[in-house]
Order: C-alpha cells, then sequence, then structure tokens
C-alpha cells in the first residue's frame, strides 16, 4: 500500500457535520496533541479504527490525508450514529434534501425525533428506514442543547447550507476511502485481528449517562481497559481526567504528565506507558474539563522513532 500524505500537526481540517457531546475538536490543543500521536500509525499502512466515532471529528481531520481506498473501520454504540454516518456515505443528496424539508424545525417534531432515535435500527438494514434514521439524528443533533442527551429543543435560527458543505465534505472522503461503519459493542472491534491502530474516546466515566443516550457502565469500563491491555493493536485512548479512570489505568495523581500535546515523552510507573493531559473547553456550557490521553508501549516506541529519525 501507498504511504499517505504527511498528516499536519494542525487542527484546520474537515470539520464535523453535526454537533455531539465529548467532541475533540472544539479545543485546538487537545485536537492537536491527538493527531500528533496519530499521525505515526496511520501513516503505516494500518486499518484506521475509531470505536466511539461520534460525530468523527478526529477521522475526518486524517481522512483527506490517508491515500485512496485505505482501509477505515467507524463504529459507535448508537446505531442512529452509524445510520447517520450510512446516509452520508451513500445517499449524501436524498440526506440534505429532507434534511433541509425539515430544518428550523417546531418542538413537537424535535420530540419526535429524539423519540425515534431512541429506537435501535440497523445501518445495514432497509434503505428508506436508514435514511429516515438518519435524517432524524442529523437535524435533532443540530437542534438540541448541543447534541446531548437533553431531549429540550433549542430554537436556533441556523443556516443549513454551512451543514450541508461539511456533510458534502465528508461524503467525499468516505467515498474516496474504504470504510466500514458498525453499531457494534466495542469488544466486537478490538477482538477483531489484522493488522490496524485503534482511537478510542468511550463516553464519559463520570457523567457518562447525562451526554450519552448510549453510554458505558463501570463495568464496561473495565471490560475496556482489560480488553486493551490485551490487545495487539497500538492504540490511543482518550478518558476524561478523573480518579477512578487513573485508578483503572495506574496513572499516579502527582506523578507529572504531558500538557497540551507537546512532542515529549516520559515513562510513568504502572501498565500503561504514556500519558498526556491536556484541557478542553465544552461547547456545551463553555467550562473547561481536564482530559487524558493515555497510550500503549508499541505507540511510545513508535512516536520516539519518528522524533529520532527527524534529529
Amino acid at each position: 500500500m501507498a504511504h499517505s500524505k504527511m498528516i499536519p500537526s494542525d487542527a484546520g481540517c474537515l470539520k464535523p457535520f453535526f454537533p455531539y457531546p465529548g467532541g475533540k475538536t472544539a479545543d485546538g490543543r487537545l485536537h492537536l496533541a491527538i493527531l500528533d500521536n496519530l499521525r505515526p500509525l496511520v501513516t503505516m499502512g494500518r486499518e484506521f479504527r475509531e470505536l466511539f466515532v461520534g460525530a468523527g471529528g478526529i477521522f475526518l481531520s486524517l481522512a483527506p490525508y490517508l491515500p485512496t481506498g485505505h482501509p477505515v473501520w467507524l463504529n459507535d454504540l448508537d446505531s442512529s450514529v452509524i445510520c447517520l454516518w450510512r446516509a452520508v456515505r451513500d445517499w449524501p443528496e436524498e440526506l440534505a434534501h429532507e434534511a433541509k424539508r425539515l430544518w428550523n424545525p417546531c418542538v413537537k417534531l424535535v420530540f419526535h425525533m429524539h423519540k425515534q432515535t431512541k429506537r435501535y435500527c440497523d445501518p445495514d438494514g432497509d434503505k428508506d428506514v436508514v435514511l429516515n434514521q438518519a435524517v432524524s439524528k442529523l437535524v435533532r443533533q443540530h437542534f438540541t442543547r448541543a447534541g446531548g442527551k437533553e431531549r429540550t429543543p433549542v430554537k436556533k435560527n441556523k443556516l443549513f447550507s454551512t451543514v450541508e458543505e461539511s456533510l458534502m465534505a465528508a461524503h467525499q472522503q468516505l467515498a474516496r476511502l474504504k470504510v466500514r461503519l458498525t453499531a457494534l459493542h466495542f469488544r466486537d472491534v478490538v477482538k477483531v485481528r489484522g493488522k490496524a491502530c485503534m482511537y478510542l474516546d468511550p463516553t464519559y466515566f463520570v457523567n457518562g449517562r447525562k451526554n450519552y443516550r448510549k453510554y458505558m457502565k463501570v463495568a464496561e469500563h473495565t471490560e475496556l481497559r482489560d480488553l486493551l491491555f490485551n490487545c495487539a493493536h497500538p492504540w490511543l485512548l482518550s478518558y476524561d481526567d478523573c480518579a477512578a479512570v487513573r485508578r483503572l489505568y495506574d496513572v499516579s495523581q502527582f506523578l507529572p504528565v504531558l500538557k497540551d500535546g507537546r512532542e515529549q515523552s516520559i515513562r510513568v510507573q504502572g501498565r500503561t506507558d504514556e500519558v498526556f493531559l491536556c484541557s478542553r473547553k465544552s461547547g456545551m456550557n463553555g467550562k473547561t474539563y481536564r482530559e487524558l490521553l493515555l497510550t500503549t508501549a508499541t505507540v511510545y516506541r513508535t512516536i520516539n522513532s519518528q522524533i529520532n529519525s527527524r534529529l
């Protein structure tokens, strides 16, 4: 496979076409840190797997710099999210037409869409069913509070043209790459063998239930850790910085960590080989939250080999 173009370490890439809780593109420093650490992996011909894709800000940042036909696997626990991604890939004009017709919806319609997107919908199912779910998801995300779990509509006088532009740009990348779309449990993706690297942005540990319709329970956070520690794929994991996550991944509260994506490397005691700490500003309430980036030893070695090759 041909090598991909050099992925720039900046945040000036494609933007998500719908808002989603926990998005990583609003804060440029955090976005930069993630891209800096994924770059050495996706440029090595590995399949890129994003297990909790949501609005896909990281995928959309990487996609333009991957070679045509590069394998990508986008997954999410929420089937309505994957239905939307499938519609963008396969029927973008129809999706845009129907969404535009329902744009700036009344309160009653937003409540109906909220109820509809709570139901499971097979992303590989009938076109009309999937497209209907995708339209509801797209409009609902734009007219609820930051696209979160709350069903309360927010009155906005929002133009559809900018959304349509982002949607079509995303379609071009999805059509150019070899993209697999699934709504599986994360364990069913982690366990699949092959030459791959993974980016994981799970639902919040502390406020997952508050922000996501499909959130992870404590046992699932523990299961994810166990799967990653026994996984052959190199991975990069972003998490809300809290005591529970630090205990899970053996990260000391007092050890120094990396800040703001600067290209440095440290070793920490425990089973996680590298730790980064960034702050991100929420698009929902304007508050600043601390975010942990955790990586494997394979990533650690790869990053250092890339740094040394430049020296």
